[in-house]
């Protein structure tokens, strides 16, 4: 179009050339087409400032390209080189002849980087993928290949645990609030000595053989022996929640795991005759300092049991049939010889596994130290303060120590503060009273180590649960 050799003219061309080609740079900076000019030019990132957007799964291009040309909140802005083209700019002429050159330029390049992108191997790609997915965030590509694997959605995937709190109805599983032994291995080595357990768990089964029960010989000797090497249930999980006032029947709000299946002699069993697979202790504290006269179901907390029969289980496993049958009649409630009710002889034994230890920690009076050592290891019947239930394939035991005397009460609230360096045992025993009941067998034992109940554990409340459960 400048077809004049004179220096006015030659000075034009230069100036027109050189408009070109910045205007060219803005749009292609830009990426908007001649026939569209920007309204303002957009912020680009540095490879650094990309990379870390890329690790997040938010860089520019996933979260401004569907904006417009400014982000949210920016101005729109408008730079003289723009208002200039806009106002001088032919519909034929120098500018868009430059314009389509770095237009398929670019274009060429784009292609050439997808690919590039593309030619990489599946396998590659997926490995990629699932190292991203290890590590939480995409692996660092090449720059030029980074808004071509940012594509449409965040690649990166949130690390979720197998649920551990709720199963699909709501409940919560049995057992989740506390932490048990990581493994079989580790269960089998608990001991019930005082010192703090190496796989930091909160409970733990303990010996069996740890207890001392009424033997063969009892009613002649009046000597103890030891239970033996197993109990007829084995402890599977143990729950502490807090509630505003006592709850009884805590097994129909939680959720057992799959009952363990019977040996082939059990399962020929008359159905009255085989043990329910899940035994539930729920033992009812108060948390509030006693008092002489006041309600038995105040705010306080829920220490439970899940025992459940080993898999495979048969009744040659019990010892003692005889004791087996003082189970089932316990279970149907029935009543003894003495028509006195089988429940009536449920025992408890307590103890203290590091009782010198805690009376240093804890720390103990003189009186305080008597008084556990009077007791420790000693059986006690539950009675009358006790309530049973009964559900799908569980039998559930509710000891409210609520109910106890204003004395017992006001020492137990005593110790509570100081539990937290207190490693102690329970195991529940059904009295035998007749020779032939004897040996007697352990129901279950437990082991519970270092555990803090003056720390708030709400139940897992969710709607359309009782309001009794909201802690």
């Amino acid at each position: 179009m400048f077809d004049c050799c004179c220096r006015r003219c030659r000075r034009k061309a230069g100036e027109s050339s050189s408009q070109a080609v910045t205007l060219a740079d803005t749009a292609a900076s830009t990426s908007l087409s001649p026939d569209n000019p920007p309204a303002g030019r957009r912020k680009t990132l540095s490879e650094d400032e990309e990379f870390f957007d890329a690790k997040s799964g938010l860089s520019e291009s996933t979260l401004g390209s569907s904006a417009g040309p400014h982000s949210p909140g920016e101005e729109a802005t408008t730079s003289k080189d723009t208002r200039d083209w806009q106002e001088s700019s032919p519909s034929k002429g120098p500018i868009t002849a430059v314009w389509e050159r770095i237009s398929s330029s670019l274009a060429r390049r784009s292609s050439g980087s997808m690919r590039q992108t593309g030619d990489r191997g599946s396998d590659e790609a997926a490995e990629d993928g699932q190292h991203g997915e290890r590590l939480g965030h995409l692996p660092r590509p090449a720059h030029d290949s980074i808004r071509s694997r940012l594509p449409t959605a965040d690649r990166r995937t949130t690390r979720t645990l197998p649920s551990q709190e709720a199963d699909l109805s709501g409940k919560p599983l049995a057992g989740a609030s506390l932490r048990g032994p990581p493994n079989e291995a580790a269960r089998r080595q608990s001991r019930f000595s005082g010192e703090a357990s190496t796989s930091q768990s909160d409970w733990s089964n303990t010996l069996p053989s740890s207890f001392n029960i009424r033997g063969k010989d009892y009613m002649a000797t009046k000597r103890k022996q030891s239970a033996g090497d197993a109990a007829i249930y084995r402890l599977i999980g143990v729950d502490l929640w807090t509630f505003k006032q006592r709850v009884d029947h805590i097994g129909q709000h939680v959720q057992l795991p799959q009952a363990p299946q019977m040996g082939p002699k059990a399962s020929r069993l008359p159905e009255h005759e085989r043990p329910l697979p899940f035994l539930i202790i729920n033992i009812q504290l108060p948390m509030k300092p006693a008092s002489m006269f006041g309600k038995s179901d105040e705010a306080g907390c829920s220490l439970v049991y899940y025992f459940a029969l080993p898999e495979g289980w048969e009744p040659e496993q019990v010892g003692n049939p005889a004791a087996l049958g003082l189970l089932q009649r316990f279970i149907q409630d029935q009543h003894e010889s003495d028509s006195s009710p089988t429940r009536n002889w449920l025992k408890l034994i307590p103890r203290i596994s590091n009782a010198d230890e805690w009376a240093k920690t804890g720390p103990l009076n003189g009186a305080e130290y008597r008084l556990i050592n009077n007791y420790n290891d000693k059986p006690v019947l539950t009675r009358p303060q006790h309530s049973f239930y009964t559900g799908p394939d569980y039998f559930e035991m509710d000891l409210n120590i609520h109910g106890y005397a204003y004395v017992a009460r006001r020492a137990f609230g005593g110790f509570i503060p100081r539990l937290p360096s207190a490693v102690f045992e329970n195991a529940f025993v059904i009295q035998g009273n007749r020779a032939e009941e004897l040996p007697e067998a352990l129901l279950g034992c437990v082991r519970m180590e270092y555990i803090d109940f003056n720390a708030p554990r709400p139940f897992p409340y969710k709607a359309g649960m009782p309001e009794y459960l909201r802690s």
